[in-house]
């Protein structure tokens, strides 16, 4: 009886129309219980004990115990989402729902507030790739030059969108610093590079974001290119931290012990409990490509590298949203492992020719460059005073 009646709860308009708990907070994360959400989190929990409850969308809700102000939930699946009650009474009881990834609420409920916290800005061409902007109530983008490509791939309306910053990047100004001590010892490294490249192939959906999916995903991440950046690295005593994107599909990376290089999948960098915004904070200089960091990292005003050796296969792919991206890019430009080796060394020697660029587009990006986005957000929408 009660199976038969879960579906009809769904279909009949039961959520639509249950009382929002404006006490109640829903958030969701890609990699449970991180990036933008779990900041705000963390400040609530931190300065504003016992005043919310809080929910978290994670990926098997069966791998967490509810404590006494949290519970864990899984998410709604594409197929048969009428199934699930509990995840479908939560979505709809939280006053607010802030997410990152999936989309979480309950559509046209005009009680609640369904926050979409964007994965960042780019000027990689993403329309058709998420849900239905009218989905979300607001939007969160870093400034209203972040809001107008925001509007141009379909994630956002400029009459929903606020450029009020990422909650991610008050670590990269002001945060705590990342607990590197289980990578590393304290000044063992004369630098700390970072590479974080975007993903290649989806993992679950399989597509890629080229034209050409061949086996060759990361042409610089490749053997033969690691033993030369290796080499460069611990001439110079330097170390490099490769983490892959949370979508890549592992079974096109390689993974091999470098006495100067450390790789990570996500999910192995997530279990060593290390804040990846933390991290960048502390680190040297970043090496990306397409990825929506480089905005980010601007406000660290450290060297950025940008592996472009891919960019003819992804511009004849998904593309990008102007005309010549590569002009905006404020950073090296590596096509080779060479080319990368040559800029571990400038930036070992404090050879830094992309300053003024960087800061240039550090401004037009960021709105505000303060620290305090999370306060900003939660204060737009009157969780905190």
């Amino acid at each position: 009886m009660l199976k038969k009646l879960i579906p009809k709860l769904y279909t009949s308009g039961f959520y639509l129309h249950l009382p929002v708990n404006p006490r109640l907070i829903l958030f969701e994360s890609n990699g449970d219980m991180s990036d933008s959400t779990r900041v705000l989190y963390d400040l609530l929990k931190k300065n504003y004990p016992r005043k919310y409850k809080y929910v978290w969308v994670v990926g098997d809700a069966g791998k967490y115990e509810d404590t006494k102000d949290t519970k864990f939930i899984s998410p709604l699946p594409r197929k048969n989402p009428e199934n699930n009650f509990k995840s479908n009474y939560y979505y709809a009881r939280a006053k607010y729902c802030f997410y990152t990834h999936r989309p979480c609420g309950i559509k046209d409920k005009k009680s609640q507030k369904r926050v979409f916290i964007t994965h960042g800005f780019s000027y990689k061409k993403v329309k058709g790739k998420f849900w239905d902007s009218d989905f979300n109530t607001n939007v969160i983008h870093l400034s209203d030059y972040d809001r107008e490509f925001g509007v141009i791939n379909g994630i956002s309306r400029m009459d929903n969108s606020l450029a009020l910053g990422y909650p991610r990047n008050d670590a990269l100004i002001n945060g705590e610093p990342a607990d590197t001590g289980v990578l590393f010892a304290p000044n063992e490294y004369s630098k700390i590079f970072v590479w974080l490249p975007t993903f290649k192939t989806h993992r679950i959906w399989g597509n890629s974001c080229h034209i050409d999916q061949s086996e060759e995903d990361f042409s610089l991440i490749q053997e033969d290119s690691l033993d030369l950046i290796n080499s460069v690295l611990k001439e110079h005593n330097a170390l490099m931290i490769i983490k892959h994107h949370p979508a890549q599909d592992l079974s096109r990376v390689v993974f091999k012990n470098y006495s100067n290089i450390l790789m990570f999948s996500n999910d192995d960098f997530l279990a060593k409990g290390i804040n990846l915004y933390g991290l960048l904070a502390e680190s040297d200089a970043l090496i990306t490509d397409f990825s929506s960091v480089f905005a980010d990292y601007l406000l660290t005003d450290k060297p950025i590298a940008f592996d472009l050796s891919g960019y003819d296969n992804y511009a004849s792919g998904d593309g990008f949203n102007v005309e010549n991206p590569i002009s905006l890019l404020p950073g090296k430009l590596i096509y080779t492992a060479d080319d990368l080796k040559n800029f571990i060394k400038d930036t070992v020697n404090g050879n830094d020719e992309f300053i003024s660029r960087r800061n240039n587009e550090k401004n037009k990006l960021h709105k505000y460059q303060d620290g305090k986005s999370a306060e900003r957000v939660l204060k737009y929408f009157g969780i905190i005073k």
